[in-house]
């Protein structure tokens, strides 16, 4: 294993068909340490029972607490958290307010394994960097 597949990846995705998909191709990268959420509240619950979470993978939009929110509520414990922001809606006011929050990504729904599996490795391998 690698550096990067050993990292740990907390995906929040409110649609299980998606969701699964996702974590079927995450697995297919080769990342090993996959946390899964269907919620962002369940997210918040689940956190809290691990030291770490190197990159959250999450739905811009869900019922409750969106992912913007979750995001700032992440980063008050891990202020270094890479963050990728997935959506199937084109709004582009939306897009621009997540990637405003510091280092995060955009990956648009759908999308492939490859483009996820790019957009991950690149963020992983990132050097944190609090201006950015």
């Amino acid at each position: 294993m690698g550096e990067v597949e050993d990292r740990t990846i907390l995906v929040v995705e409110d649609e299980e068909p998606v969701r699964r998909m996702t974590l079927r191709v995450l697995r297919h990268c080769g990342f090993q340490n996959i946390l899964q959420a269907c919620s962002s509240e369940e997210a918040l619950e689940l956190v809290g029972q691990h030291a770490a979470v190197d990159l959250l993978l999450t739905d811009l939009m869900m019922p409750g607490i969106g992912g913007v929110e979750l995001v700032e509520r992440l980063r008050e414990t891990w202020p270094d958290l890479r963050v990728v922001f997935m959506s199937g809606y084109t709004d582009d006011e939306l897009k621009n307010r997540a990637v405003e929050i510091r280092g995060a990504e955009f990956l648009q729904k759908p999308f492939s394994p490859r483009q996820l599996d790019t957009k991950l490795r690149r963020l992983l391998l990132r050097k944190a960097d609090p201006t950015s």
